[in-house]
């Protein structure tokens, strides 16, 4: 065995490779699309089921939208290409107005929701509020989630985290690799 080569006492055989999901918001524009779509086996998540009766939205006439740029009239295709956009969904006065999928993503494949998340969880919440799961968005964050008693979010209610004014500060720190 040459040198720079090291064996692993074990038969060799196809694994798959994932990216650091600590590096997950300084991943280059060449792996995000990748890493959007495996976001789930990058970072520990919980599945949120739908309902018993999921509605689906009611689809209207489609629109054709156009602009200029560069002289040039481009259309949804075109500013899809030249954005790396992996999807986009127009919705008009409570209709589907505009549906497409770029970047090789299909209607069914998943994707990373990023900041859409914040929508979604506005709307659990409000469900928590109203099934009574949650008393208040006004009451401190340790109450529900008693871990965070005596760390900077004392005194944080969840207004303050869903509007993103919690006065936390925050620092972006990369963990050193530990051997296992």
């Amino acid at each position: 065995m040459a040198p720079h080569e090291r064996s692993c006492r074990r038969p060799s055989a196809p694994r798959r490779h994932l990216p650091q999901g600590e590096d997950f918001l300084l991943f280059p524009p060449s792996i995000q699309p990748y890493a959007y779509r495996i976001v789930d086996s990058l970072f520990a998540h919980r599945v949120i089921r739908r309902g018993p009766n999921p509605r689906e939205l009611p689809r209207g006439v489609e629109i054709d939208p156009r602009y200029e740029a560069e002289g040039k009239e481009h259309d949804v295709a075109s500013f899809m290409d030249r954005n790396l956009i992996a999807g986009l969904l127009v919705i008009r006065h409570g209709k589907i107005v505009l549906e497409r999928y770029g970047l090789g993503l299909q209607e069914h494949d998943r994707w990373s929701t990023m900041s859409t998340v914040k929508s979604m969880t506005a709307k659990l919440v409000g469900a928590a509020l109203s099934d009574g799961a949650i008393a208040s968005i006004d009451e401190p964050l340790t109450g529900t989630l008693p871990a965070l008693r005596d760390t900077a979010y004392e005194g944080v209610t969840l207004r303050h985290v869903m509007t993103m004014s919690s006065g936390v500060r925050w620092t972006r720190t990369i963990p050193t690799a530990v051997p296992t």
